[in-house]
Formats: C-alpha cells, sequence, structure tokens
C-alpha cells in the first residue's frame, strides 16, 4: 500500500477532503487528489474511530499521529503505543 502524506506537524495545510462523513487533512494538493481517485484506497479502516476500542464494540475517536498500515489497511488507534495509562 502506497502511503499519501497526509498530515504534517511543521506544516500542515488546509488542503481536505472528505469521505465517509470523515475529513482528511493532505500536506499538498497531488496527495488530496490521488486520495480523491481512490479514497478505499488510503481511509482508515474504521473512519477515524481506533482500530482497538471498536474490536472492544467501543467508538473511540483515533489520533492520527498513531497508526499502522496492516495487510494494505490504515489503522488508526487513540493513543500513542508508547503512552502508559
Amino acid at each position: 500500500m502506497q502511503s499519501l502524506d497526509y498530515w504534517n506537524d511543521k506544516d500542515r495545510r488546509k488542503i481536505t477532503s472528505s469521505y465517509v462523513g470523515v475529513t482528511y487533512q493532505f500536506f499538498s494538493i497531488k496527495n488530496e487528489r490521488e486520495f480523491d481517485n481512490s479514497p478505499e484506497k488510503y481511509a482508515s479502516k474504521y473512519g477515524g474511530y481506533c482500530s482497538i476500542a471498536i474490536s472492544e464494540g467501543s467508538l473511540v475517536e483515533a489520533n492520527p499521529n498513531s497508526a499502522l498500515i496492516q495487510i494494505d489497511e490504515l489503522h488508526v488507534f487513540y493513543k500513542d503505543e508508547d503512552t502508559q495509562d
């Protein structure tokens, strides 16, 4: 799976696109256009909700900086793996 620079803290831009009710931010217009051509290829697995929380039966908004691409699917999580409870 090819990744897109949809987020960049140093140079965040106001380039956005929506897909299935979720708004995605992009670093460049090129990335936004590529996403728009096949959003199902790049959108997160559960619409921006934490994959772990979904597996436990809850809807928890995820942190876009905590993500994993596994078997060509983008999974996002509610916290960084290094964060302690």
